[in-house]
């Protein structure tokens, strides 16, 4: 066990003695303090709906500790709108690589196609968009000692306009 499991294992059991906490909410609590995010700013809306963005590299994570971390939330903040369509969509892609010259392979897909259908739905300016579970590549979500983050977005049909966006990514230690 590392000094942080230690710590956050003594955490944990600090916080679980208040009555009005189980120990499963002491154990989020402290999971989210020891947590990391990345960042990744797309600062122009795509040019035509068929305008798709090759594999970029988050250029501010990588990560920085000699255990892995598990990809748990990945949030979409908005610039401007986005109409959902069932068949034309852009497909919003974060992957993960291995930190050793692996290839990336996809952790997480959002489909800008109608909600009752798995996708993200319609978007408003500054209106978050949380993945749901149902959205992960479950065995790839963990970003090993060294590894990478990395976006892409793809198009189905014609397509559809991606604005000016943050993808915020939110990583814990496994």
């Amino acid at each position: 066990m590392s000094a942080l499991d230690t710590v956050q294992q003594k955490l944990i059991g600090t916080i679980a003695l208040d009555p009005g906490l189980t120990s499963q909410g002491a154990s989020d609590a402290v999971k989210n303090l020891c947590a990391f995010s990345a960042t990744f700013n797309k600062s122009a809306a795509d040019g035509m709906a068929s305008t798709a963005t090759s594999a970029t590299k988050f250029i501010t994570f990588s990560n920085p500790l000699s255990t892995p971390l598990r990809v748990s939330r990945v949030v979409i903040n908005p610039g401007g709108s986005l109409t959902q369509d069932a068949a034309n969509t852009a497909n919003i892609i974060i992957s993960t690589d291995d930190g050793v010259g692996g290839a990336a392979a996809t952790c997480c897909t959002l489909v800008t196609t109608p909600v009752a259908s798995g996708g993200t739905g319609t978007w408003a300016a500054n209106t978050a968009i949380v993945a749901t579970e149902a959205m992960f590549t479950q065995a790839n979500r963990v970003v090993g000692a060294g590894g990478n983050l990395w976006f892409t977005i793809s198009k189905n049909g014609t397509g559809v306009v991606v604005p000016i966006l943050n993808i915020t990514v939110l990583l814990e230690k496994l």
